[in-house]
Formats: C-alpha cells, sequence, structure tokens
C-alpha cells in the first residue's frame, strides 16, 4: 500500500486516491480552475497529513472543500458544463463520506470500501467527461501529475523520524497554542523546514502588504487582489502543516474575505483595507515569534481574528460598524522601529469606520513614477528567476577572502622584482590574472547587493500609517526601488529614513487649510527616490511643505543656549542646527514627533557609514535631504597620500578636488589660519602633518598638494607631502593603541604589505579646528 508520512503519520493509497480524483475532477477546466485546483489539493494534502480523529478540524476541512469546489464553479464563469456540474458536486458528496469514515476510530471498514467504490466510480465519470471537455476545446493540462505521484515520491523525504527544533527556549514538542481545538499530537518541526517555512512567510507576507498598498490606490487592480490571495493562501497552507495553526486560522479568515472583495460581494474601501493591513501586522508579529520559539498568538490577534470573522460572513456590501483597533505595539515609537528593521511590521494604524468620511480622505495615495506602477506587484514564482538561499555570513566570510585576494594581487603586481623582469610571458599571465581577481571581486560584491525595492515598500506602510494618524492627506511617490546597495547598508539605514519620513509628513507637510491659504494643492507630496552617482549611493527625502524656517529655528537655539548670537550664521549653518540633540521646533509633542531626538541619530548614523547628509530648504518652499553614502562598506576607493614617512587613505567620497596651491594666493587669517584661495573660493588649509604630529611632514603649503574635502558643511584644505594614487581598499578594523586615535577609522593592508591608515574626514576637520 503506497503511503507518504509526516511527522510518523501515515496517509493511505485510500487518501491517496481522493486526492487524485479531486485532480482530475478540477483538471475538467485548467485555464479557469488552476488556482482553486492547487489551492484546494494543498490544503487536503497537509490537513490529512495530521488529522487522526473526527473533530472540529475535519469539519473545517469538509466545510472547506465545499466552499473551494464551489468557488471553482463560480469563478469558472461557465466554463465547467452541467455535466461536469453534477459529477463535481457528487464527487464533494463522496469525499466528505470518505474523509469521515477513513478518519473515524471506530469506523468499520465496509463504510471505507464504500465510500472509495463510490468515490471511483465518480472518478471514472470524471475522466470520461474530461474526454468531452477536451474534444471541445477546453484547456487540459496533461503535463499535471497525479497527486499520488507527487506524494509517494516525497514518501523517501519523511520516512525518517523528524528532530525537534532546538531553538531556545523552545521545547522539541511544541503544542500550538490558540483559539480552537488542537491536534493531539504534538508537531516536530525539522529546524530547516523552520528556516523555510519562515522566509516564505516573510517573502509571503512582503508580497501581500505591496500589493494592498496598491489595492488602496487602485481598487479594481485585479493582479494585486489575486496577489494578495495567492500570499495569506500559501501562508495558511504552510501554517497549518506545521501545527501554527492559529497563524493558519487568521489567513484562511483573511482570505476569505479576499475572495468576497474579488468576487464584488464587498467593495475594497479603507476599512477593509485597514483590516487586511492590521491582519498583515499580526502575521509578521506571529513570524517573528515562531523564530523566538513563542507559539501563543500576540495580544491582538483575538480582535483582528473576530473582525476578520465578522466579515467572512457578513452578507452586505456595506463596512461594518466602526472598530477602532489599539495599537499593536505598547512599547511606543522605540518597539515600532525595532519592528520596522527586524520584520518590517508598522503597528500603527487604526481602523476607522467608513461612515462620516470621505472615500478618499486624509490618507496615502501612492504613486511610483517610470512606468512602474503597471509593473508593481511581485512576479509570480513561475515568471521569476531561478534562485537558491545562501546564508548572509557565508557571502561575507566570501568577500572577506576575496578582499584579501585582492590585497594580495596588488601586492604580487607591485613586486619590484615583477617590475625589473624581462619575461613578458610571467607579466602577461600575472596580468590575465589582475583581471580575473576583478572579476571575482565584482561578483561576490553583487551577490551582498539588494535594491530598495523592500526598504522603499516598508517606508510607504510608514507614510500611510504616519498620515493618517496625523490626519493629512499625503501623496508618496517613489523612484529608484531598484537602485542596488550593499545589503548591511540598507539595515543600517532603515533608523534614518523612517526618521526623514515621520518628520516630512508630520513637521513638513501642512494642514489642508494651511496649504490651500498658501496656495498650495491640499495633498501635500512627499517623495523617496534612490540612485547612483559615481561610486556612491544617493537617497533623497523631499517634501513641498513649509519648509525649514530658519528664524524659528535661530529663536529655539537661543532659548537653549545652542548660540550666542545669530549674527554670522550662514542658511549651510543655521539648517545644520537640527542636527543637534534634544533640538525641536516642534510647538507641541505628539507620539510621532517633537521630542528633540531623531536628527541626530540620523546624521550619526549616516557618518558611521562614511556618508554624508546634505539639506536643501527654503520657508514655504518645502525641504530635501540628501544621504550620501558609498556602494558598499567592504570595499572603498580611496586616495593614496604621503605625510613625511607615513601613508594615509582619504575616502574618494570625501574628497572634492586636488590641486597644487599658488603661492600668491596663500592668505593667513589672524596670523593663526592659513587660507588659499582656489577658483575665486577661499578654502582654510589643515595639514596633516600638524594634526597627526608628524615631524617630517611638508609645512609650506606651496610644496605640497592640497586635498579639498567636503564635512557636509563646508569645504576645506589638507595639505599632504604627496598624493601616490587612487586604489581600491580592503577596510579593516584596527586593534590595541591606535585603535582609539581620534581621526583615524580603519586601517588597509597596502601593496607592500604595510599597513596604510584611513582617515575620518569628519573626525580630522575637527580635531583640527580645536588645534
Amino acid at each position: 500500500m503506497t503511503a507518504f508520512s509526516v511527522s510518523g503519520e501515515s496517509v493511505s493509497s485510500r487518501n491517496l486516491s481522493l486526492l487524485d480524483s479531486v485532480d482530475k475532477l478540477l483538471r475538467l477546466d485548467a485555464e479557469n480552475n488552476y488556482r482553486i485546483a492547487d489551492a484546494c489539493l494543498y490544503e487536503i494534502k497537509f490537513y490529512l497529513s495530521s488529522i487522526k480523529t473526527n473533530d472540529e478540524i475535519l469539519t473545517a476541512l469538509i466545510e472547506s472543500i465545499i466552499q473551494k469546489l464551489g468557488d471553482s464553479v463560480k469563478i469558472s464563469d461557465g466554463g465547467l458544463y452541467a455535466k461536469e456540474v453534477e459529477i463535481l458536486h457528487r464527487l464533494v458528496d463522496s469525499s466528505k463520506m470518505y474523509i469521515e469514515t477513513s478518519v473515524d476510530d471506530v469506523c468499520e471498514e465496509s463504510g471505507q470500501d464504500e465510500a472509495l467504490e463510490f468515490m471511483q466510480k465518480t472518478a471514472e465519470e470524471a475522466a470520461a467527461a474530461e474526454a468531452g471537455v477536451a474534444a471541445s476545446g477546453s484547456l487540459i493540462n496533461d503535463d499535471f501529475d497525479s497527486i499520488g505521484e507527487k506524494l509517494a515520491r516525497e514518501n523517501e523525504k519523511y520516512n525518517e523520524p523528524v528532530p525537534a527544533v532546538k531553538a531556545a527556549p523552545a521545547p522539541a514538542a511544541v503544542k500550538p497554542a490558540g483559539s480552537r481545538k488542537k491536534r493531539a499530537a504534538a508537531v516536530q518541526i525539522d529546524p530547516q523546514m523552520l528556516n523555510e517555512f519562515v522566509t516564505d512567510c516573510v517573502e509571503n507576507i512582503d508580497e501581500s502588504e505591496a500589493a494592498l498598498l496598491t489595492l488602496e490606490s487602485r481598487p479594481e487592480d485585479v493582479k494585486a487582489i489575486d496577489s494578495v490571495f495567492r500570499a495569506f493562501h500559501t501562508i495558511k497552507g504552510s501554517s497549518s502543516y506545521l501545527g501554527f495553526d492559529d497563524m493558519a486560522d487568521l489567513a484562511h479568515h483573511a482570505e476569505s474575505l479576499l475572495s468576497r472583495i474579488k468576487e464584488g460581494e464587498v467593495s475594497f474601501s479603507g476599512y477593509y483595507s485597514d483590516l487586511m493591513l492590521c491582519a498583515v501586522d499580526v502575521i509578521k508579529k506571529m513570524i517573528a515569534n515562531v523564530q523566538k520559539g513563542v507559539l501563543a498568538p500576540p495580544p491582538e490577534y483575538a480582535e483582528i481574528f473576530g473582525l476578520l470573522s465578522e466579515n467572512r460572513v457578513d452578507s452586505g456590501g456595506a463596512a461594518p460598524r466602526r472598530k477602532v483597533i489599539s495599537e499593536t505595539a505598547s512599547g511606543g515609537r522605540g518597539e515600532e522601529e525595532k519592528m520596522v528593521r527586524e520584520t518590517g511590521a508598522f503597528p500603527e494604524a487604526a481602523l476607522q469606520d467608513d461612515e462620516g468620511a470621505e472615500p478618499d480622505g486624509e490618507g496615502l495615495k501612492l504613486t511610483e513614477p517610470d512606468g512602474a506602477a503597471s509593473n508593481s506587484i511581485p512576479q509570480t514564482p513561475q515568471e521569476a528567476d531561478s534562485t537558491i538561499r545562501v546564508k548572509t555570513d557565508k557571502v561575507d566570510r566570501l568577500i572577506d577572502t576575496v578582499g584579501e585576494l585582492v590585497i594580495l594581487n596588488s601586492m604580487i603586481f607591485q613586486d619590484p622584482v615583477l617590475k625589473t623582469s624581462k619575461n613578458y610571458e610571467l607579466y602577461k599571465k600575472i596580468t590575465q590574472a589582475v583581471k580575473m581577481v576583478r572579476e571575482l571581486q565584482d561578483i561576490s560584491m553583487s551577490m551582498r547587493m539588494i535594491q530598495f525595492k523592500g526598504t522603499f515598500q516598508k517606508m510607504t506602510r510608514l507614510v500611510r500609517d504616519t498620515a493618517k494618524r496625523s490626519g493629512k492627506n499625503i501623496e508618496f511617490i517613489t523612484s529608484g526601488s531598484e537602485t542596488e546597495v550593499d545589503r548591511n547598508l540598507v539595515d543600517m539605514i532603515d533608523g534614518a529614513l523612517i526618521h526623514l519620513l515621520r518628520n516630512a509628513v508630520d513637521h513638513g507637510i501642512e494642514s489642508a487649510e494651511e496649504r490651500e491659504k498658501s496656495g498650495k494643492p491640499a495633498r501635500g507630496t512627499v517623495k523617496l527616490s534612490a540612485y547612483h552617482e559615481g561610486g556612491n549611493v544617493l537617497i533623497e527625502v523631499s517634501d513641498d511643505g513649509a519648509g525649514l524656517n530658519a528664524e524659528k529655528i535661530i529663536a529655539k537655539a537661543l532659548s537653549k543656549g545652542i548660540i550666542k548670537t545669530p549674527g554670522g550664521l550662514s542658511e549651510h549653518d543655521i539648517h545644520n542646527l537640527i542636527f543637534l540633540p534634544g533640538f525641536s521646533t516642534a510647538d507641541s509633542v505628539t507620539d510621532i514627533s517633537g521630542r528633540g531626538v531623531g536628527m541626530d541619530v540620523v546624521k550619526t548614523s549616516i557618518e558611521k557609514l562614511k556618508g554624508r547628509i546634505e539639506i536643501v530648504s527654503g520657508h514655504g518652499r518645502g525641504s530635501k535631504f540628501i544621504l550620501r553614502m558609498p556602494l558598499t562598506l567592504a570595499l572603498t576607493d580611496g586616495m593614496l597620500v604621503r605625510v613625511g614617512g607615513h601613508k594615509f587613505i582619504i575616502p574618494v567620497l570625501n574628497i572634492q578636488l586636488t590641486f597644487q596651491a599658488d603661492p600668491s594666493k596663500i592668505t593667513s587669517f589672524e596670523a593663526k589660519q592659513e587660507m588659499v584661495n582656489h577658483r575665486g573660493k577661499t578654502l582654510p588649509i589643515f595639514k596633516l602633518g600638524d594634526i597627526f604630529n608628524i615631524e617630517d611632514a611638508v609645512s609650506d603649503i606651496s610644496k605640497g598638494m592640497v586635498i579639498v574635502v567636503n564635512d557636509g558643511k563646508s569645504h576645506s584644505g589638507f595639505l599632504v607631502d604627496e598624493i601616490i594614487g587612487q586604489q581600491q581598499i580592503v577596510a579593516k578594523s584596527l586593534e590595541g593603541e591606535i585603535k582609539n586615535v581620534t581621526g583615524i577609522s580603519g586601517g588597509t593592508i597596502l601593496s607592500n604589505g604595510r599597513v596604510g591608515l584611513i582617515i575620518d574626514v569628519m573626525e580630522a576637520l575637527k580635531l583640527a579646528r580645536r588645534k
């Protein structure tokens, strides 16, 4: 007897015959019913693998089969003939009879045989009908293997006992806790299977969230509805299979509501959007809990489950009476930001009743320019490229190894023996090896590059929820989501973007009344864009709101004692006051912003990434924040310079230009600060030899080279003895006494095998100004 086992339980050949019969019937019109067939078979497969007794799970299974097969008739829209419909319902009856007898511990064998005989006879009629449909021109999926053969092939996978999960503090055998009767046996979960489950769920929940946000602006988008439906169905099946029944129940109710929306029974209003997004947030929390070994549903589960259940059985098309869902994060903004970074959840949207509200009232309109809107729904598995999952630590080790190879390659190529050698063939081979190392370096670096798409999606949700909470009408425009950047950089920049976008919505965009008085449209605009420029990535956050009020900033700085007098401050200096800790011009503190924490964190985090932030703003004209960062943190382009007998590297990101000073244009300010006039601009010159106490360094500006750097506030010049050249460097952390030297961010191995110190431009300038 053919059988397969899951967690030690067997499914007999009779069950496989049942699945095969359902498969045959649902293939009668493969074009219209493939999705329903796939969904139905997936659900039956996983439920039957664990059912032992005739309990509530069985009842839910039978109801689900009847509903799913019934839905296939509706969705086919005339694609099935009368004979097929009759066979369909007969098979439902036989399936129900067979399942009831096969799982009943006290059932009689004759009852099973009778049900199986009826089912097989029905399947034969289905096969005959299939032949007739084929002759009529219906599309039949001839390549679709029988489900029995598929499950039989999986037999070897599950015959061996499956080890329990060892993720502390979760016990090896876990009993899911939740809202309905659970399975008698504890679920034994293979750690690898658990990891795959979490990864798949995260991908599906992200896909559903992106599609839901698309539906808010385009409720008629059928592809978006299908994308959400597919994601929730997959989560339901896989969570049910592993015994996470609470998650499966929630996904099932969400799926049922989506079915009603798809069939036109209800319209996708703002209420349903909020409800589905709250369901997404709850599932995100449940996924995070599963990773920690916690299977109990979060506190807000019952509330969301009840609302979904209520809407599932509601026969009317209007939104239900007002329901307000409390925030899922009781820890305030800190907890919220943690969820954004770890899971992408934004637990701040409250459900509001549509009564008394405008159809498209305060909230978010999503726009993705350059024709991206039509392609906003993620690819289906059939369309996506073939991929494999690799742990990030393996990729990091590969990049580290390639970095060492780059250093070794440079040392070989710069070896004096090679330079004096007349062996052309050897030189040719080494040159070829250099090219291959560079190609290997490019490939390995690209493995750690990811698109901003996921980050942009999370920020879209943030802007949406913040706009709702602040009662503002906002259009959110994104561009450049396909821009690729180092994965580690993406993880580290989330917090900065959260602060900037929240401030743009809460502080930047005025109320509709204020905007109309200023001659602006009532709907404000917030933009998020990313693009490459040279070897850097630039991220821009802009809005068309009130802009920075210089007078208000100066008044606040004076009241806090940050500045003594307002005189002598440039626009750049005034704008940079907002990055000081505790600085805020907000008139009141809200749960969104106004505490004066955030912008200093933004600046600090960007500087840690060896980047800088620039501000372009005018009162009443909106603001633009430009984040400029290196593409990767592993390899950096640097300018190798000599100062006395020492060699330093200055990151190219900070360098504007280099030149040799004209002696006639060198001046002194107050007999202390030397200045150079270059191209009509006067630059202060700081000597690296003086900054780092190097005695044999050049002191005459006209005899050295000036490297102009930008610290995000102004331009200054570093004086060095010699510019050796530009090269790629592999940054290494320093140890010992040199680790804490001010103005030095790290080191790298030079081609001669010695260590070159990497200058931290920001800290070096601060040190120079103090001296």
